[in-house]
């Protein structure tokens, strides 16, 4: 009789105080200072490995030259001012080369073949004269960022010249001097000059 009151008294103790620290048919969990988890029972204790979610996982990183593709080109009836700053920026120390294209060394014709070719994807005429056979007539009051604006200078081979208008009367072109330069229609040497304007697509 004493024997089965003494285990009446306790039982309810023992199963209180484990209750709280066993799971899965009496088997003690808790982690370890390497982050295993320690599974205890009874007297035996061994490691596993987590089986969380949230368990730390291999990170894979990817080049960037792999993961980030490069823009398409701006389609020319986006075009907008700023585009043709930077331009002008890029090519502002171009010297001027007859029968140039690159901006390592262009004439104004080739400058503006190259910029819409490489920035927006359309292909032009190479010279000024085929350029100014081609396109849409636009009149001077009518013009638009983009369109481009011819002049009879009488310093090219043909005596032409072209640049791009950009806005406010302003345009940019490949000066005969050198560099990419930003002039005003309405000074007095360039309005003198002014003979059409024409206007591409894409």
């Amino acid at each position: 009789m004493p024997y089965k009151l003494f285990f009446l008294l306790f039982l309810p103790l023992v199963i209180t105080s484990c209750g709280n620290n066993f799971r899965d048919g009496g088997t003690a969990k808790s982690f370890g200072s390497d982050g295993m988890v320690v599974v205890g029972f009874q007297s035996k204790v061994f490691k596993e490995k987590p089986k969380y979610d949230d368990a730390p996982k291999k990170i894979l990183i990817t080049k960037p030259e792999e993961s980030i593709k490069k823009p398409d080109k701006k389609k020319l009836s986006n075009i907008e001012k700023n585009d043709l700053y930077v331009i002008q920026q890029e090519w502002k120390n171009t010297p001027y080369v007859i029968g140039g294209t690159s901006i390592n060394g262009a004439d104004c014709s080739g400058f503006i073949q190259t910029v819409y070719k490489e920035e927006f994807g359309v292909m032009l005429p190479r010279t000024t004269v085929e350029l100014m056979k081609k396109g849409v007539v636009v009149a001077k009051n009518k013009l638009k960022v983009g369109d481009l604006v011819f002049f009879y200078t009488g310093a090219a081979p043909h005596g032409y010249h072209v640049g791009i208008y950009i806005t406010n009367g302003l345009f940019v072109h490949l000066s005969s001097h050198g560099g990419a330069r930003i002039q005003n229609l309405n000074m007095k040497y360039w309005k003198t000059k002014y003979i059409t304007a024409r206007r591409y697509s894409d």
